[in-house]
């Protein structure tokens, strides 16, 4: 007689985790490759006006200064104020460091997907469990702990279903053996 709650195949469950792990996986991959997509789209732009709103109040000031051109306070003031915000902007909002970071977590989460695709692809030929495959799987797992992403920024439910179903149309799982 068996226990009701018993598994009945502990290796099906333990291929069914890959599975799973795997589609995590390529989640947080495609996740974080768009926070640092979306961010890249603004923060170029906006760091290049810091960069130009500082030269052009320097230059407008010292020619203001050199010249006796009173009048280009009136064009350096606005320049200044708006490096200056932006700069505090940048430092507050972090950009610099949410973009390095998503770039961390996609490159080591390319690495983790690989190890799992081939994981997959082996256990697809194979068709059956063995010691290999589980001492692999564990190996991934904790890889995969180690590099788990700390707070990652929120997205819209609608970004998040995007992302989703990008990665349903791209991972044809009916080939996808269990015991």
């Amino acid at each position: 007689m068996s226990d009701i709650g018993a598994v009945q195949n502990p290796s099906r469950q333990q291929v069914k985790q890959i599975h799973y792990a795997y589609l995590e996986v390529l989640y947080t991959q495609d996740y974080f490759r768009h926070i640092r997509n979306s961010r890249n789209h603004w923060v170029k732009p906006l760091n290049l006006v810091i960069a130009l709103s500082g030269s052009a109040s320097g230059a407008t000031g010292f020619v203001g200064i050199v010249g006796h051109l009173s009048w280009l306070a009136w064009v350096c003031a606005p320049l200044t104020v708006l490096g200056a915000g932006l700069t505090a902007a940048r430092k507050v909002y972090h950009w610099d460091e949410i973009i390095q970071y998503a770039d961390k977590t996609v490159e080591s989460y390319d690495h983790l997907a690989m190890e799992y695709r081939f994981l997959i692809d082996d256990i697809n030929i194979k068709q059956q469990w063995t010691k290999t495959f589980e001492t692999r799987a564990q190996r991934l797992r904790d890889a995969r702990q180690r590099a788990n992403p700390k707070d990652p920024p929120k997205l819209p439910i609608e970004q998040e279903r995007a992302i989703q179903n990008a990665i349903k149309q791209r991972v044809d799982r009916s080939n996808w053996w269990l015991p």
